[in-house]
């Protein structure tokens, strides 16, 4: 059995936008699937802070897919990436641009992601929305020396937020007789 990567070339707010380009791909002949949607639309409060609707599609449709999004005007050219900057290096990988090469927005971008996914979480009390926030911080460690003195904040103020809702629920769950 032949074993297919994925990629995911595009990233919609809502699942709606979601299924019509993986529509519009499966209509060109291309298989795609959009992941998260579900989650969206569930949990739509924080669907900006689980980062939106992924569309996949395998590896060697990428290309085509993108081509495909672009004619029918789903997608903006403008904001395609360069296919020698699409990152292959896991089963599930996703256009980025190298680790040390991400600009100021997408860095911004970053920390608004983490610091959503605290303070939803902080009002909305799904746990998982911390330990999200968490994860994101431990994978990308970085970045409290690439952002702007004006952005450190949101990540200190999201790690302390986590840190006391995680313990708190942990306390309040040993303490239960």
């Amino acid at each position: 059995m032949e074993h297919v990567r994925f990629i995911n070339i595009a990233t919609f707010g809502n699942s709606t936008s979601a299924h019509l380009a993986r529509n519009e791909l499966e209509a060109a002949g291309i298989r795609a699937q959009a992941t998260g949607d579900v989650a969206v639309e569930t949990l739509w409060y924080v669907g900006s802070a689980l980062g939106g609707v992924k569309l996949m599609v395998a590896e060697k449709d990428g290309p085509a897919a993108v081509a495909t999004l672009v004619e029918s005007g789903i997608l903006d050219a403008d904001h395609v990436l360069p296919d020698d900057e699409i990152d292959r290096g896991s089963t599930h990988s996703t256009p980025k641009r190298p680790h040390l090469g991400r600009s100021e927005e997408e860095w911004e971008s970053l920390v608004n992601r983490i610091w959503r996914a605290s303070v939803i979480g902080l009002f909305f009390c799904p746990l998982w929305l911390h330990f999200y926030s968490l994860g994101l911080l431990a994978l990308n460690l970085d970045v409290f020396q690439k952002v702007p003195q004006r952005q450190r904040w949101k990540l200190w103020a999201a790690l302390v937020i986590n840190l006391i809702v995680i313990m708190s629920v942990g306390t309040l769950m040993w303490a239960q007789p």
